[in-house]
């Protein structure tokens, strides 16, 4: 898969928020890995933006993860589709979320 600007296989960190890194799921563990998806879970530190983004609260929360939707890419075979399932329900924020991945590096 490609983070924001690199590619990764089996990350242990996944930047969600590439704009401003507002979302950073780490100490991820993978249960299954190949070819068609990914399942795994982590801790999300998600900031909640409140009042503003500058001036927010990191919230810390367990996730579950799935990579999926592979496409053969000049990168190779890569997942193009991460869902991100919260455990426990934040404020203002859904209990599970879609990322669109990149499918090329940048530049």
């Amino acid at each position: 898969m490609i983070d924001c600007s690199k590619s990764v296989i089996r990350p242990t960190e996944i930047t969600t928020y590439c704009a401003d890194a507002g979302q950073i799921i780490q100490n991820i563990k993978w249960s299954k890995w190949n070819e068609d998806e990914a399942i795994g879970t982590g801790v999300a530190f998600t900031n909640n933006c409140e009042p503003t983004c500058v001036a927010g609260e990191i919230i810390k929360n367990a996730v579950n993860l799935k990579l999926n939707a592979p496409m053969d890419t000049n990168e190779g075979l890569l997942f193009t589709n991460l869902e991100v399932s919260y455990l426990e329900p934040l404020e203002n924020h859904p209990m599970v979320e879609e990322f669109d991945l990149p499918t090329d590096l940048p530049g």
